[in-house]
């Protein structure tokens, strides 16, 4: 073995990295049926507390017989393990907000699931697996220098072997990919395994399984998986099956390949991927599914920085504005900002935010804190409040956004509040938006928002310096500004 690869092996054993799909019920063409039937049992459930109905959706898909109890005498150990299947079929492919301490909420995209016809239940599928990236919180973090949409990059690898790869390849190279920028990287290893001899092959695939599975520079001993590349290949049949499931790629006598007549859709989607997304750093599962769960909506460089603003991560913000300037997709609303001009404007948005947390009385008299960034069906909203009367305050910052934009999402979080919180009951709501400047444009879209009732705040935070070295200047107080509301 020359010394390329003993150096590949060497690189192949100190990193434990991999694409891995969750072992929950295999998502394929032949099974999207089922799921969809799954899904609609579980529609009967919308609205109402996951942790309270887990057992009885367990119940209701047993008696329409898309569930067999593999005991003669079953109980809450076999439901829980078909709930919790489900579930990750369910997230995988981001259909139903389904968190212990929330409502049932069937997505944008489980809904549209539910309403196509089985024949063409591939092409959702098709357009969530576009959208999906690796890792991310419902199935694991890995490194800082991760984050890949899997099919997106499979699709890229395959373009460029019309006849296809061996499908060891997958295991040995692809599902070890880390960011697209790896992808001429993994194309030039496929083409030197492939001039390798037969014999040359097996040998560097003996050896590989030899390899044990490290992590945190620790063997880790298990029964099964003995070594990672036999940990891969395990897992292997669950993420190859999901990214087959849209009918562009097939493995067929040991050939992972584009089907033939589809080489030139696949071509464009790489490049539009290529051209027009970018992966996002999700905080949490919530954040996760409820990006994923809004069918449709692309993973632009737009759309991460409209996440991290409202996460408050000022360098990735940042970071996102710049590309996207680059690449001319910033949103309206930020043309006219220099990279100064947005960090001053994150930095007084951010600050508002953390005063506000302590400071809601300034805003009306009763108003107490319950959260920030609380989870919701379409993102986190940034103040979860009760005012005197005990109704539910939503609290949303403008930030920068179109008053259009930014009354939607505040509709958007006062409809889950309304169903998690209130019961349904709209007298018990309320919403609430907020700003350092507040323009006509906004107060006409809260305006427009009728019946449902919302309030526009301008609320601003004045302060004045005061010199404490050297000695002897005047030493005064910070001023502020009353919030005033305007609708």
């Amino acid at each position: 073995m020359d010394k390329f690869w003993r150096d590949w092996l060497e690189n192949y054993a100190n990193d434990d990295f991999y694409w891995y799909q969750p072992k929950g019920f295999v998502v394929s063409p032949r099974n999207l049926p089922q799921i969809k039937q799954k899904l609609a049992v579980l529609n009967r459930f919308a609205g109402k507390p996951w942790r309270n109905n887990q057992t009885r959706y367990a119940r209701q898909l047993e008696r329409a017989r898309l569930y067999t109890p593999t005991r003669a005498r079953y109980g809450s150990v076999d439901y829980a393990a078909i709930v919790r299947m489900n579930k990750e079929v369910f997230d995988s492919l981001g259909l139903a907000w389904v968190r212990d301490q929330s409502i049932v909420v069937i997505t944008a995209a489980g809904e549209r699931f539910l309403a196509t016809s089985d024949d063409l239940l591939p092409t959702i599928v098709n357009e969530q697996l576009c959208r999906y990236q690796y890792p991310n919180p419902a199935v694991g973090r890995g490194s800082e220098d991760a984050g890949i949409f899997p099919y997106a990059a499979l699709l890229s690898v395959l373009t460029h072997f019309p006849k296809g790869i061996p499908v060891d390849s997958y295991e040995l190279f692809i599902a070890r990919m880390r960011r697209e920028g790896n992808v001429q990287d993994v194309v030039e290893l496929i083409r030197r395994y492939q001039r390798l001899s037969p014999q040359g092959r097996k040998g560097l695939e003996d050896r590989v399984m030899t390899l044990p599975l490290i992590r945190q520079g620790k063997i880790v001993v298990q029964e099964r998986r003995t070594s990672l590349h036999n940990t891969i290949r395990l897992n292997r049949s669950y993420m190859l099956s999901a990214l087959k499931t849209p009918g562009t790629i097939s493995v067929s006598n040991g050939l992972l390949c584009i089907v033939p007549d589809r080489h030139a859709e696949s071509e464009s989607l790489v490049q539009t991927h290529l051209r027009e997304n970018c992966y996002i750093q999700f905080e949490s599962v919530e954040d996760w599914i409820a990006f994923y769960g809004q069918f449709g909506t692309r993973p632009t460089h737009a759309e991460a920085l409209a996440y991290y603003m409202r996460r408050g991560a000022v360098e990735r913000s940042t970071e996102a504005f710049e590309v996207a300037r680059a690449r001319r997709q910033l949103p309206e609303e930020f043309r006219n900002l220099d990279t100064r001009g947005f960090r001053r404007l994150q930095i007084l948005e951010k600050t508002l935010e953390d005063f506000l947390e302590f400071n809601l009385e300034l805003i009306e008299s009763g108003l107490k804190f319950i959260a920030r960034q609380y989870p919701t069906d379409t993102g986190p909203l940034d103040i979860l409040a009760q005012d005197a009367r005990s109704r539910w305050v939503v609290i949303e910052l403008k930030r920068g956004r179109t008053a259009d934009r930014v009354v939607g999402q505040l509709l958007r979080y006062r409809g889950f509040i309304m169903q998690e919180k209130a019961r349904g009951n709209a007298s018990r709501i309320r919403a609430f938006v907020v700003a350092p400047d507040i323009d006509d444009r906004v107060v006409a879209a809260a305006s427009g928002a009728q019946p449902a009732a919302l309030e526009v705040y301008e609320f601003v935070v004045h302060g004045r310096s005061q010199r404490v070295f050297p000695a002897g200047q005047d030493r005064s107080r910070p001023t502020r500004r009353p919030a005033k509301m305007r609708a």
